[in-house]
């Protein structure tokens, strides 16, 4: 029977969902092939999210076997050189390919990426708030380790960047900057050495890429989930709480 008191947060779900496919042309999601499990917990989400279809699997690459695999060594013990290059690219075929199409803005998302429901009500009024910025990149989740500055209720300024790209957008301005910084061919990659972890957020944010015009909403809206990793070997590490305590450290007061 037909209730006139929907429930709220069905409304909220397809508010989300609607400003997210108005706003972004294209979306994707980077899953290695042998990842299937992380690929069904992703799916699962944007199906409950009124999303299926609309965020496009996007193949990783994935280097540890054929003419790279030894190369691979662990930075910090911890890391491994040829996982971090393989998101690396991965990022890179998607902006590579989003500029070759002529698309404005293009949202990534990792296959870690866990959405937030009980923030997904940010969503809808932050990207009102972007569109009114020359914003290059916009994080809808990270990990936040720089203090951001206000610019609305639902908008905060990110100027000095963040670590995690488990879900951002990236806007044309920005285009150009990433294809330069990112190298294509992955034993510049490799033997490059240059940070003691030679991730892309890393890269990105000391090369002063993902700094300037990049914003995020308020409160945080993506955070990572937990799950066996193909980058590093760190184990029983909740990323997600970690994730939102440095958003709310960093965060400016209302």
């Amino acid at each position: 029977m037909f209730s006139l008191f929907r429930d709220p947060h069905s409304r909220g779900i397809k508010k989300f969902a609607k400003a997210l496919r108005a706003f972004f042309p294209e979306a994707f999601c980077i899953n290695l092939d042998h990842r299937g499990d992380r690929w069904a917990f992703f799916e699962g989400q944007m199906k409950k999210l009124g999303l299926a279809g609309f965020v496009k699997r996007f193949p990783g690459v994935y280097l540890k076997t054929g003419e790279y695999a030894p190369r691979d060594r662990l930075q910090q013990g911890k890391y491994s050189i040829l996982s971090c290059c393989g998101v690396m690219l991965s990022h890179r075929g998607i902006v590579k390919m989003a500029k070759e199409a002529g698309m404005e803005k293009v949202l990534v998302f990792e296959d870690d990426a866990w959405v937030l429901e009980e923030n997904i009500g940010a969503l809808a009024p932050a990207l009102l708030d972007l569109e009114k910025q020359d914003w290059r990149a916009f994080f809808l989740g990270a990990t936040h380790n720089r203090p951001m500055t206000r610019v609305t209720p639902n908008l905060l300024k990110v100027p000095e960047g963040a670590h995690g790209l488990q879900a951002i957008a990236y806007h044309a301005r920005i285009y150009d900057d990433l294809l330069r910084v990112l190298p294509e061919d992955p034993m510049e990659w490799i033997e490059a050495h240059r940070y003691p972890v030679d991730a892309i957020d890393v890269w990105l944010q000391n090369e002063g890429v993902l700094t300037g015009e990049i914003y995020c909403p308020d409160p945080i809206i993506v955070v990572q989930k937990e799950f066996s990793s193909d980058i590093s070997n760190i184990e029983n590490f909740d990323i997600a709480k970690f994730q939102i305590d440095h958003f709310n450290r960093f965060r400016p007061a209302n």
